[in-house]
């Protein structure tokens, strides 16, 4: 790897930062022929920082997902129903004052079909989303049961597996993650560190 090369992925991560939206970058490039490596950080961060995952997240839910398909410890087309309380999803689907909650599937949830509201992006009581206030540096947790409090009661945008739909929500992906924990008996961090981090030596990762 040249002086060059390493100038020019230094200076690409110091252009990423002059956005207004982005904070920090490091940026990592590996030359195969050479065996070299060559890692560049700018803003307030640095290679050896945490950041957050964000939707790199649900990527790591579909793989556990998959491989307990694969295992036969659930299905896709079986309904989240059969795996989650109905006291806490009772009524998270209604359009058209028709509740259609139960016919959300594994597979509805995703492939982001199931026309759930994106709680992420919601406005809340103060009039901004959860995702401005994390952009704004003001973290919170948002467990479950508070994501679909800010769901529940608002119409669904279609119905489960409406042909030629889907939105993005990561209100599907938090009930794979409950689903996940209800199938496996684990809790979400220990099964996703014994499905995906420990195999691969991902010592440095986390969600």
């Amino acid at each position: 790897m040249t002086n060059l090369t390493v100038d020019l992925v230094q200076a690409q991560a110091g252009r990423m930062c002059r956005s207004r939206h982005v904070y920090g970058a490091v940026l990592a490039v590996h030359h195969a022929p050479e065996n070299a490596r060559c890692v560049a950080a700018a803003g307030d961060l640095r290679p050896e920082s945490r950041f957050f995952a964000a939707s790199v997240t649900k990527l790591v839910i579909t793989i556990v997902v998959m491989r307990m398909v694969e295992r036969g410890q659930l299905a896709l087309d079986d309904p989240m129903a059969r795996y989650l309380p109905a006291d806490l999803i009772a009524g998270l689907h209604v359009m058209r004052g028709v509740d259609r909650t139960g016919q959300i599937t594994i597979r509805h949830l995703i492939s982001s079909q199931t026309g759930l509201r994106d709680s992420f992006s919601l406005k809340g009581p103060d009039g901004r989303s959860h995702m401005a206030a994390l952009m704004a540096g003001e973290d919170s947790a948002w467990p479950l049961e508070r994501t679909l409090e800010a769901v529940r009661g608002l119409p669904a945008r279609f119905a489960p597996g409406a042909p030629g739909k889907v939105n993005y929500s990561d209100t599907n992906y938090q009930l794979l993650g409950r689903i996940l924990e209800t199938v496996s008996g684990k809790d979400l961090p220990r099964l996703l560190a014994n499905e995906v981090f420990a195999p691969l030596g991902l010592r440095d990762t986390y969600i």
